[in-house]
């Protein structure tokens, strides 16, 4: 399930409470090449079967968590430090440290307009218990080098936003980037990055 705003002041139901929260950023890459236009997406975990953005997979944080009787979505975030505007910048620095390693490519980024957080609140198949995800959206507005943008060691495409998030090419858009894609569509679109 994802969470906008208001959810955050709901009550963690008893019977979902998550064990753990996972901490990344995304960097969106919005393409133009001379068939096509739109985010690029990998396949990133071919067992999960599902398109993603660009996310730090190697410097993303992972918090146990312990929620208190009674505790909301946003008390949790707040209690464990998910939330402090002081560490988002190092989160970025990591995530961009990654990019260039993964696609041998600088980056300059900005945050997306809105959905720039999205939290998920979901059960783990793998972990057999349910865990919140939060992820923080960025725009990637310049590459030094666009090389290996479609093939970095995963398969890339690029998914417009015409294209069927719940069936592109056999597999699924993640979730929790169907409104943020769409929101911010003018944005990613004025930073596209010619291929």
């Amino acid at each position: 399930m994802i969470l906008n705003q208001s959810d955050l002041n709901r009550v963690i139901p008893a019977d979902k409470l998550p064990t753990a929260v996972h901490v990344t950023v995304c960097l969106c890459i919005y393409a133009e090449t001379k068939d096509k236009a739109g985010m690029v997406v990998y396949n990133c975990e071919p067992e999960w079967n599902q398109w993603y953005p660009f996310y730090d997979d190697k410097y993303k944080e992972k918090a146990t968590c312990n929620v208190q009787p009674g505790e909301t979505y946003g008390q949790l975030l707040e209690r464990i430090g998910v939330l402090r505007q002081d560490k988002i910048p190092g989160r970025v620095n990591l995530a961009k440290m990654r990019f260039t390693e993964r696609l041998g490519s600088d980056c300059t980024t900005e945050p997306f307009s809105t959905d720039y957080m999205v939290v998920e609140h979901k059960y783990s198949r793998t972990a057999e218990d349910w865990k919140l995800y939060v992820f923080y959206n960025y725009a990637v507005t310049s590459m030094s080098n666009t090389s290996r943008l479609l093939n970095c060691g995963r398969p890339g495409e690029i998914i417009s936003a015409l294209d069927n998030f719940d069936n592109y090419k056999g597999m699924p858009l993640v979730e929790n980037m169907h409104e943020p894609y769409r929101h911010n569509l003018t944005q990613l679109k004025r930073n596209a990055i010619k291929v």
